[in-house]
């Protein structure tokens, strides 16, 4: 297992083209999306379910609301500012829920599938 997360951390760097200079950008939601997210977050808090594990999380298992149909919406929400970005043409793929990290937890340094990210 060990192995198979170096080897995908090694190919990633090897085939996934940068778009800054440390990979990521840090930038604000815009608002009416927050206002979604949110909105689905206090109305799910209660009904969470328990994520799968995720060997990248240590701690506790993390909750999780789904995201259901508005996951399309968010993506879509967010497209052209991913796009302006990426100066790159993109299509939506995948969009779970909200992750509710427990006290304690802590998320590793990681790359994300190729296949589905």
């Amino acid at each position: 297992e060990r192995w198979d997360a170096a080897m995908n951390l090694a190919v990633s760097g090897l085939l996934v083209k940068n778009f800054t200079s440390v990979g990521y950008e840090v930038v604000k939601t815009p608002r009416h999306v927050h206002e979604k997210l949110n909105a689905t977050l206090v109305a799910g808090f209660d009904q969470q379910r328990t994520e799968h594990k995720v060997d990248q999380i240590s701690g506790e298992v993390a909750g999780f609301v789904d995201l259901g149909r508005l996951a399309n919406e968010i993506m879509e929400d967010l497209r052209p500012m991913h796009e302006e970005w990426s100066q790159t043409k993109l299509r939506a793929s995948n969009a779970y829920g909200l992750r509710i990290y427990r006290p304690g937890n802590t998320l590793t340094m990681h790359t994300d599938k190729l296949e589905t990210h």
